[in-house]
């Protein structure tokens, strides 16, 4: 007996297309949490940065990146909808859909984000 096959993605940066509106949000609010902005031509460099360089480079406590995190969640909710899904990923989940396997969403996003998100781009039959 076989069971159900299982595909797991990761939302943030795999399915949306959130890197820009992260750090446009974290911009916006670094002066609230004493942090320093982070330039655009600094995107690319932080993705490879490890955390802990990352956060010395831009005055980020834990505690504060706790804070900033649930902070950016929240923005990002009021703007759910400018959030687009990465490149060409609706055309790859309808045709691992059409294969048989099942879909699902691993995240520490949170469930509405990813539920209106979905729902505004037509994603919801696929995950």
């Amino acid at each position: 007996m076989t069971g159900n096959k299982y595909l797991i993605f990761d939302f943030d940066g795999t399915i949306a297309d959130t890197i820009e509106l992260s750090l446009n949000t974290f911009n916006l609010i670094a002066h609230e949490y004493d942090c320093k902005p982070i330039i655009k031509e600094d995107w690319f460099m932080l993705r490879t940065m490890r955390y802990q360089d990352l956060t010395k480079a831009y005055g980020i406590s834990n505690t504060k990146l706790t804070l900033i995190l649930l902070r950016i969640r929240k923005e990002i909710k009021g703007r759910i909808t400018e959030l687009k899904p990465i490149e060409n990923i609706s055309n790859s989940l309808l045709q691992i859909r059409n294969s048989g396997l099942r879909m699902g969403i691993l995240t520490s996003n949170s469930a509405y984000n990813v539920g209106m998100f979905l729902k505004y781009n037509h994603l919801s039959d696929f995950i």
